[in-house]
């Protein structure tokens, strides 16, 4: 058997809340007006077989347009800061790692070939790798310089 949690509400709020659809509110402004925190759910199933009008349709299409467009910047700067966050961590878990593989010479000549592979000219007759961010081809020339023996001559 479920065991389902049921809030009692005060004596004809429910019926406020179908006069206040009636008008045209939304389920935020119903909360509003009546100065009581009830879940969406709730007004929706107490108010579900009320039919509005085409301008109260209108009017509240046009509200949550509205709230959509003032949302969409504080949306994308607590994403950038999400992500910034969550790159401060993997870089702070992965600095020790990185510090042990850039003393083993090896891992070195590991790196410079996984990323040959990945960004390598694959010809006989060059030795070039190309990559449109300046960072990874300074990687390059450090793993290469670190590594080998190179005559850069």
């Amino acid at each position: 058997m479920l065991n389902r949690r049921h809030h009692e509400y005060e004596a004809g709020l429910r019926e406020r809340a179908r006069e206040f659809r009636r008008a045209g509110y939304t389920y935020s402004e119903i909360c509003e007006a009546l100065g009581v925190d009830i879940p969406k759910s709730t007004i929706n199933g107490w108010v579900k077989d009320i039919e509005l009008t085409a301008d109260q349709k209108t009017r509240i299409e046009k509200k949550e347009r509205d709230s959509i467009l003032r949302s969409q910047p504080l949306a994308a700067e607590w994403n950038r800061e999400q992500k910034r966050r969550r790159l401060h961590a993997i870089v702070e878990k992965a600095a020790p790692i990185a510090q042990r593989l850039a003393e083993n010479k090896e891992a070195l000549m590991l790196m410079a070939s996984a990323l040959y592979m990945g960004e390598g000219a694959k010809n006989p007759n060059a030795f070039t790798l190309g990559n449109s961010d300046p960072r990874i081809i300074q990687a390059w020339l450090a793993l290469l310089r670190r590594t080998f023996d190179i005559d850069e001559g």
